[in-house]
Formats: C-alpha cells, structure tokens, sequence
C-alpha cells in the first residue's frame, strides 16, 4: 500500500515526539528518584537532631491533617454542587444569569462547612475560615472566617499567583503555605474545586497557634533566630559547626511570631506578614557534588537520545519534505504571481484622469489582490458619465467577472444614443445577460450580475440623471444632513432581471452638494464582537453628515476612520468601493 508523502511526513514527526517524550520521561524518573534518594539520605541525617526533628514532626503530622480535612470540604456534595451553580453563572451570558444568588448560596454553604465535624478531626486543628479563588479573576472572591470580629490581613498576592498558575492540582499535590495574619501564624491547604477542576480553588485558613506555642516553650533556648532587621543572630545553635570554605544550605521551619515582633528574614515591608523561622544550618558540599554529577549524566543521556531521534526524523523529514514542500511552495508562488498579475492589469482598468467640471475622491480597496468592485469615468462635450460597479463575489471570480462588466459598460457609455442614466442601465443589462448567455431561465448557463449605479450630467442642459442597481446615490450638504436618492431593487445580470426590464430613471439636483456612492462592502462590514453586527446604512449616512466642508476627500476620510474603528480586528468581507465628488463653481454659477 502506497502511503500518502503528507502522511509519511506527519507519521514521522509523531514517531519521534513520541520517542522524545519517552526518552524525557525516563530520564526525568531515573534523575528525579536518584535526586530524591540523595536527597533523603542527606536531609534525614540533618534532621536527626534534635531540635529540627520535633519541630519537623510536629509540622509532619500536622500538614496531612489539614489537607484531608481541606479535601473533604472541597469534595462535599453540597459544596461542589453551590460552587458547580455559581461557575455556570459566571460563565453564562449576562442577560440570562445573575452570579450573585449562585455567590451567595456559596457562601453560606461555607459557613455551615465550617461548623461541621469535618474541620475538627484533630484537637490542633483550629480552622480559622475559608477563602474561594476564581482561577481567570485571580483575586480572592470571598472568605468566611469563624471570628467576625477578628481583624485579617489580605491573602499574599505573590502566594495566590502561584496557586492560580498551577499547571496540575488535585489532592496529592495540594500545597501548604504559612503566612502571618494579623499576628497569628496561619497554614492554608489548596484545593482544587472538584477532582480535576481547575477553575477555582478552595483555601482553607487553619491557625499554628497551639502547634507552635508548644514547640516554642520547649525549644526556645536552643533555636537560632536571625532578626529581620538587622540579620544578627540573637540564639545560637552550638550543635551544629560550618567550615569556612563549606557551601550552606537553610531548612527553615515556621515557628510562633509575636504580632509586634518578627523573627525571621524579611519577605516584604509588613513585618507581621512573615514567619519566624528555626534555622539549621548545613555543609552541603559533598551531596551538591552527587547531585551534579546526577544533572551531568542525565544530560548527556538525554542528549544522545534526542539527536539519535532527531538525525533519524530529520532525515525523512527532508527527503519529504523535498518531494512534496517544495513542489507546493513553487505551485503557491506561481499562483501568487499570477494573481498578481492579474491585479496590476485590473488596476489599469481604473480612471487615469480627474473630470473637468468635478473634485472626486475614491477609495477602492479590493477584499483580495482582485476583485469584483471597478469606477468608471467617461466625459465628452456633451456628458459626464460616472459608473460604479460591484460584480457577484470578490478575489479572483469577481476578478474575471469585472473585466466582463467594463468591457460591456465601456461599449454602452461610449454610445451616444441614450439619454438619461435609466437607458444606459437597461442597456448595459441587456447586454450583459447577452454575454453571459441569460436570455431566459430555462437556457442560461449563469447567474451571475451586478450591482451598481450610473450618474450622468448633461452639460449642455446642465441637467443630472441617476440609476442604480441595488445602489443609492447620496446628496450630503454640509451642515444640513443627508438626501438618498434609492436605486431599483433589481440587479443588472442574472436570471431574475429580465433581459429587456428598464431600470427607472431619477432627477438629481445639482447644487453644492457632495455626491457619494459606495458599493455594499462598506454597509456589510462586520464588527468583531461574539455576535457581529453590519455597519449598515444608517451609520454610513450618520458619518456623511459628519463633514461641514465641501471636500470629497474629508469625506471619505471620515467613513474610512469610523469603518476601520467599527470593524476593529475583524477583517473585511467584501471589496470596498467609496467614490465622492462636487461640482466646480464653473457648473454651479451656470
């Protein structure tokens, strides 16, 4: 069976993550499980004094403790139940659900959780309150604390960082953090909402009063404190003794803090934020030397597996990527040079000249490198005609189908035998189904047309037509607002517009007026919302109201600045056409 070269190329790259993954999770067990047996053996030996050996039981035994009954609370029917109600509020839209009552609810079922059996499993076991994160707000959302009254001071932001940046949480990774509240040395448990939920995270505050009060009678004399202040030890540890030259490492335990002095070394400004610490000292040279040596091997493992992966991957990769990349990469630039190209030789079907008798500005921006949107401009003696076209779709389809209406427009306009802008739309209808092979609806071959709209000044009587195709004409005077002079609801082309139907003609008043057409890419704008909406009608006329100054650029300016803002990241869907004018005073003194 002959496989696909994509396939051969995926199927690769998937061999060899897949053989990276298993190589990194090998390596990391084996050096994870020697570092923790270095390790162990180390700390264990330091930790058979006596003084860090009572502290560290007592702290031991107490952790586990708070995490169950932590973990209880959090998996409680009731409590995952409220805490389920008010996530699905938070997350639902805002007219249909309100998160206050599911807020509310949640507390209160807090505040029962704290009078149940369940936080008082162990007589050292004093739960304080309880607090409730948001994972996306990163903030607390509420705590329930069993003393009202109690003064507390705000959970460390730095603390509820890290709890919300956790990349796995669930029971056996629930962390313990000690911190000062308010005097009171506290342990807070982390628990996820849910098993496997990581949207929000339950923190338990529970106190280490009676733990630490303990503890402090009876090793107070022996333990080695360093002031915040100044750093100089005030209690010494003579059981321990460092060479010179050794490297050092510190276990440091929490210990009882007095609210109006802190032992310990400073965290941050608040003093009683931190948490006085026993210091033990340790020579760490020798088991930094094992554990570098563990790093090294590791490494060099690692690396030799993954180039050996990598070599092999690679190779096939490129062979590949050679037959079938490369092959793609020179199809696409083809078909890019020739959309280019293509884009230049529509760019010389637009207007290389301004009218005599008018200012004009336009903006014509194709969606893609081609597109379906042209202006045309003819002016003889006699008249001035200006056309706007806006063929069905857009890129290279509306491309083609763009040169097909210039060539049928340009052959229609040139003909002086019509007179108003009503004939030369009929007629560039009925030669357009010709070319397209839409006479009827049984036989044609296409559905394809226009829309657009075609202005025509008749010099001589000093006189103005306009009709549209699904197009409107607008007459802005500056200060004044706004005329629309509508277009028919029919489209040149297709096999709905009859072959011989006469598109209506309109008299338009000539005056100090800005002329503005515009094709339906500007009014189908959408907005970047959830739920976009068009730019429509409505605030293209409110923008055109916007220019107190007979200047057609202005204008257009402004309708772009207010799109561009209305569309903001969301991309335009269709080709856009904005073509303004006036009449020079020469028309309008006659």
């Amino acid at each position: 069976m002959r496989i696909n070269p994509l396939y051969r190329v995926a199927i690769s790259l998937v061999l060899a993550t897949l053989g990276i993954l298993a190589a990194s999770g090998f390596i990391n067990y084996r050096m994870t499980k020697t570092y923790d047996q270095l390790s162990l053996e180390f700390f264990n030996k330091q930790l058979q004094k006596p003084i860090d050996a009572e502290v560290l039981d007592q702290i031991q035994l107490y952790e586990p403790k708070l995490k169950a009954a932590s973990y209880d609370v959090a998996q409680s029917a009731n409590f995952r139940k409220a805490s389920s109600n008010y996530l699905d509020a938070e997350n639902a839209p805002p007219e249909d659900y309100d998160p206050e009552p599911a807020l509310w609810d949640l507390r209160i079922e807090t505040r029962k959780l704290m009078d149940t059996a369940i936080l008082s499993t162990d007589k050292n076991l004093n739960v304080r309150g309880i607090s409730y994160i948001l994972k996306k707000k990163k903030n607390v959302t509420f705590s329930e604390w069993r003393e009202t009254s109690e003064k507390h001071d705000q959970f460390p932001d730095e603390i509820i960082k890290k709890i919300v940046e956790r990349k796995k949480a669930h029971k056996f990774l629930m962390p313990v953090y000690y911190w000062i509240d308010n005097g009171m040395p506290t342990a807070t448990s982390v628990v996820p909402i849910g098993r496997f939920d990581y949207s929000g995270y339950l923190l338990v505050h529970a106190s280490l009063l009676d733990v630490l009060s303990a503890l402090d009678k009876k090793l107070g004399a022996e333990i080695q404190f360093l002031s915040a202040k100044d750093k100089k030890v005030i209690y010494t540890l003579p059981n321990i003794k460092i060479t010179k030259d050794a490297k050092i490492t510190e276990f440091l335990s929490p210990l009882k803090s007095d609210s109006k002095k802190t032992y310990g070394l400073m965290i941050n400004d608040k003093v009683t934020n931190q948490l006085a610490s026993i210091k033990v000292t340790a020579d760490i040279t020798e088991l930094d030397k094992k554990l570098a040596s563990v790093r090294i091997e590791s490494f060099v493992l690692f690396a030799v597996v993954v180039v050996l992966i990598a070599f092999i991957a690679d190779g096939l990769v490129i062979v590949l990527f050679r037959r079938v990349f490369l092959k793609q990469v020179a199809a696409e630039e083809e078909i890019q040079k020739s959309i280019r190209y293509a884009g230049r030789i529509q760019r010389t079907l637009l207007p290389k000249f301004e009218p005599q008798i008018i200012e004009m500005d336009v903006v014509w921006q194709p969606r893609d490198i081609v597109g379906g949107d042209l202006y045309m401009i003819h002016e003889s003696d006699e008249k001035l005609i200006i056309v706007l076209i806006d063929c069905t779709g857009h890129g290279v389809p509306g491309g083609f189908l763009s040169a097909v209406a210039h060539s049928v427009v340009d052959r229609v306009i040139t003909d002086n035998n019509h007179k108003d802008a009503g004939d030369y739309l009929s007629e560039i209808n009925t030669l357009f189904k010709e070319l397209l092979n839409q006479k009827d609806k049984k036989n044609a071959t296409s559905n394809e047309g226009m829309d657009g709209g075609i202005f025509v000044f008749d010099k001589t009587l000093n006189m103005a037509t306009f009709s549209g195709a699904a197009t409107s004409l607008f007459l802005t005077l500056p200060g004044q607002g706004v005329q629309e002079v509508r277009g028919d609801r029919k489209n040149v082309g297709g096999i709905r517009t009859p072959i011989s139907y006469r598109f209506p003609t309109q008299k338009v008043e000539v005056g100090a007026f800005i002329y503005t057409m515009n094709t339906d890419g500007i009014n189908d704008t959408m907005s970047s919302e959830k739920k976009p909406v068009a730019f429509g009608k409505k605030r293209l006329i409110t923008q055109l109201e916007k220019n107190n100054k007979l200047e057609p650029k202005r204008t257009n300016q402004i309708v772009m600045q207010a799109l561009n803002e209305y569309k903001g990241t969301a991309p335009f869907r269709d080709d856009i056409t904005l073509f303004s004018f006036v009449f020079k005073d020469k028309v309008l003194n006659t």
